[in-house]
């Protein structure tokens, strides 16, 4: 038996990185069965049938300390949101959802934005309040522009896996192709007759970078956040702790509660504005929800 980690899958072969070697596998038809399809990032036990290793199938997948459905990854320690500024514009909406995502399933969350040598001078300013905001919230927020942002993103993500995740079009390959010029991965400029990127990247991989992995994603813009439960989704945003405890009710859901602390906060400037109109989007759409049976 021989244990590795997938590091990547595509059309229902996982290729397995082991300490004699890297081997390209098939699922036992149990997995399936069961539900339980493997994920990039698994740990797994392989058979092989011949001495020459030449097939091998994954007889076991080891339990995963975290995984996600989109992108369809496990056992990572940061998930790197990837969000350009320009073409396409950012949205900070999807960020809120990838940070619940990311939180929920006890990653840490790194927000990556690109593309920042086509903002305006006073953008740029408006972009470090934001900075500032979401390093408060020990979410560190870096700017992909020079040689400087790139070493302070290889010092963080030294010796972790990590993902990159985000809309098609933000330059998640071309951020690797810089962090490791070794690595020549396709990339394309974004459509401008669709607004969006063209898809690039098809599946999921995960690269040797500086004694961890780094991993490359599909772009896509949409993301459901529905396996968290209306009752949690508050304690997603961090900032809304600081003020709760002082709330009139102890499940205060800071909607339309009187004498809520957090909505206070926001009147005053200690929240900011965007963060609480995205966590009430996304409460109200959980309010909307049809029951599962």
């Amino acid at each position: 038996m021989i244990n590795g980690r997938i590091i990547k899958a595509m059309s229902g072969e996982y290729v397995v990185d082991t300490n004699i070697g890297v081997f390209t596998t098939r699922p036992r038809g149990i997995f399936r069965h069961k539900n339980n399809a493997p994920k990039v990032g698994d740990f797994v036990d392989i058979s092989t049938t011949d001495e020459e290793h030449d097939q091998s199938v994954i007889v076991h997948i080891h339990p995963r300390k975290n995984e996600f459905i989109r992108p369809a990854v496990s056992n990572i320690d940061y998930l790197a949101i990837v969000m350009s500024v320009k073409s396409p514009t950012i949205d900070w909406l999807l960020i809120d959802k990838f940070i619940c995502s990311s939180l929920h399933n006890e990653t840490k969350p790194i927000l990556i934005l690109t593309k920042c040598d086509l903002l305006s001078e006073d953008d740029y300013k408006a972009l470090e309040q934001y900075k500032l905001y979401y390093d408060d919230l020990d979410i560190s927020l870096l700017f992909s522009i020079n040689n400087n942002h790139l070493n302070q993103l290889k010092s963080l993500i030294k010796d972790h896996v990590v993902v990159l995740t985000g809309q098609t079009g933000v330059g998640k390959s071309t951020l690797i192709n810089k962090l490791d010029q070794s690595k020549d991965l396709e990339t394309q400029e974004i459509s401008t007759k669709l607004g969006r990127g063209k898809h690039t990247t098809r599946h999921i991989e995960l690269f040797l970078f500086k004694g961890g992995y780094i991993g490359d994603s599909p772009g896509f813009s949409q993301l459901d956040v529905s396996m968290i439960e209306m009752q949690s989704l508050k304690y997603y945003f961090e900032e809304f702790n600081r003020f709760s405890k002082s709330c009139k009710f102890r499940e205060c859901l800071h909607h339309r509660e009187p004498k809520c602390q957090v909505k206070k906060a926001v009147e005053e400037g200690s929240i900011m504005k965007h963060r609480y109109d995205h966590y009430i989007h996304l409460l109200e759409a959980k309010m909307n929800e049809k029951p599962k049976y």
